[in-house]
């Protein structure tokens, strides 16, 4: 699944949009040419992973900093099994430990319904997921067991959201 979806860089248009309009040196157009080549580059590598999105989450274009050092990648793939499951506190960020069958107790005090930290878990699902469908299992299965039931996972869904399908082709979408 793509996250993030590559673009032109700054450095890029500025360099093409010189080109077309004034007579560059050979350094400048040689780095344009550069450039271009590894857009173009960075293209085909989007192609070819494309039919492997099923399998990482792709973020393109990653600018970060470590230790007052920016930097960039062109491409980093997250893999979906390395993404944690399990439902956080609203509050403080953690990962809850402890619930009840109606609310979940969080260590730095904070408590939400099961109802709400459920929707709260399903957005973030949609979100991180896209293309995969809203199941009753895959909900009960992203919050990480801190959902007793898949009972109260079903009820939670049917409430917010409209069942389509039926038995195996079964799944929630968002109220129109």
């Amino acid at each position: 699944m793509l996250l993030k979806s590559r673009n032109e860089s700054e450095q890029l248009l500025l360099y093409r949009s010189l080109f077309l309009r004034m007579s560059l040196c050979e350094k400048d157009v040689t780095h344009y040419q550069h450039l271009e080549k590894g857009y173009a580059g960075e293209l085909l590598f989007d192609q070819y992973v494309n039919s492997l999105m099923n399998e990482f989450l792709l973020l393109n274009d990653v600018l970060l900093d470590f230790g007052n050092n920016l930097f960039q990648m062109d491409s980093l793939a997250i893999f979906q099994d390395s993404v944690r499951k399990g439902i956080y506190c609203s509050h403080c960020y953690t990962f809850f430990n402890e619930g009840t069958d109606t609310k979940l107790i969080c260590s730095c005090g904070t408590i939400e319904s099961i109802d709400d930290s459920i929707i709260r878990s399903v957005r973030e699902f949609l979100l991180l997921f896209p293309d995969r469908l809203v199941t009753t299992n895959a909900i009960y299965d992203w919050c990480g067991g801190v959902v007793r039931s898949k009972k109260t996972v079903r009820r939670v869904l049917s409430a917010q959201f409209v069942l389509k399908g039926h038995s195996r082709n079964a799944h929630f979408v968002l109220k129109s």
